[in-house]
């Protein structure tokens, strides 16, 4: 016979981090990316059935509130109580949509009309902004100074180049401002 454990694992300071269920005595979660801490931060009780320390954790969970919901200090992802053991995939997705009544959770871009865009799109820096940033890259070195491509990738990189018509190809910088910009640009750098 299972005995059933609902635990609650505690950071340095005594706050609950994280709620879980688990039976004889393990106190390990899969699905959760961080190692379990000492025995000594571990609280741990005992439920008589499965069905119960579920519930047990679900109340802990509401109880101390979710980070990713901005209720409380739990890193748990879920409200508890929806992995029962030795069940099948259907049955624990049942018991998942019990409680939204089969509906799935609303996006998080629920209401928003068209493309998300960057924050930075469309948007003026001032000068001074400008000149913080060109300030704050002085001194980087770029990823591929001083490195040399392969004989490969540079045949590889002729290969992707072949058949594309170049943008400038038949003009001239009589016929087309862009190339008369170039030109131009390009003498006052010799």
């Amino acid at each position: 016979m299972k005995i059933f454990y609902t635990y609650i694992w505690l950071d340095e300071d005594g706050i609950p981090y994280y709620v879980g269920k688990s039976f004889h005595g393990k106190t390990g979660d899969r699905a959760f990316r961080e190692a379990a801490p000492p025995r000594e931060r571990i609280l741990v009780m005992e439920c008589p059935s499965e069905e119960i320390a579920l519930e047990y954790e679900k109340l802990l969970i509401s109880c101390y509130g979710r980070k990713d919901i901005s209720t409380g200090s739990l890193k748990n992802r879920t409200p508890g109580g929806n992995h029962p053991w030795n069940k099948g995939k259907k049955t624990s997705q049942k018991v998942w949509n019990k409680g939204t009544k089969g509906v799935m959770p609303v996006p998080w871009n629920k209401g928003t009309k068209g493309l998300q865009v960057g924050w930075a799109n469309g948007k003026k820096f001032s000068a001074e902004h400008c000149k913080n940033i060109h300030l704050g890259k002085l001194g980087l070195t770029p990823w591929n100074k001083g490195k040399k491509a392969s004989a490969q990738a540079l045949i590889n990189q002729s290969k992707a180049q072949m058949g594309k018509i170049p943008w400038n190809k038949g003009l001239s910088a009589k016929t087309d401002l862009r190339v008369a910009k170039y030109a131009r640009k390009r003498k006052t750098l010799l």
